[in-house]
């Protein structure tokens, strides 16, 4: 090898080592961002109370004001219309149904859906704006049940999976998706 093809040589090679050095540095800072944002999510759900000690929110249905001769004399609203309708009631078709729109892989997860969560968020990033979702039934669920007022933000979606996940653990499948 002649002189000039070394000194080439090494500078090629001084190039190939700070672009690798730059591209370590550059992962070093992704790898610290990623483990960042783990830390504060675990911390997060580690504040939320468990689910065993929640108790549901009382929305409230509409109440019927009778007579003494039991005719109805009217009602009282509630803030929501609300009528509980036992399960039993419900078709098994309607039952599928919901189930199918609301949350394909209900009987697959563990109470998050981590597929579906990757699905909405890179949806949401090409739309520019939020016009998916990525909450199963499971934490739809524990959000109407013990969130009394759920704000649109990372954290409450954090305590909704990780109360999610432990509601999943205490309670069947059919018992989730017969309360929403």
């Amino acid at each position: 090898m002649t002189q000039r093809a070394r000194r080439r040589h090494r500078r090629s090679s001084k190039k190939r080592s700070k672009i690798l050095l730059g591209l370590g540095v550059i992962a070093a800072f992704v790898a610290i961002g990623i483990l960042s944002v783990g830390i504060w999510a675990l911390d997060v759900a580690a504040e939320a109370p468990p689910i065993d000690e929640l108790k549901p929110i009382d929305k409230g249905e509409n109440s019927e004001i009778f007579a003494a001769d039991g005719t109805r004399l009217g009602f009282i609203r509630s803030d929501e219309s609300r009528t509980p309708v036992p399960l039993s009631d419900i078709p098994e078709t309607m039952q599928q149904a919901t189930v199918a729109i609301e949350d394909e892989r209900f009987y697959e997860h563990s109470g998050v859906d981590v597929n579906a969560i990757f699905r909405a968020a890179v949806e949401n990033i090409e739309e520019g704006e939020v016009v998916q979702g990525g909450s199963t039934i499971t934490q739809q669920l524990v959000r109407n049940l013990y969130i009394a007022d759920p704000q649109r933000d990372i954290e409450r979606k954090i305590v909704e999976a990780k109360l999610a996940e432990e509601l999943e653990q205490e309670r069947s499948k059919q018992w989730s998706s017969s309360s929403t």
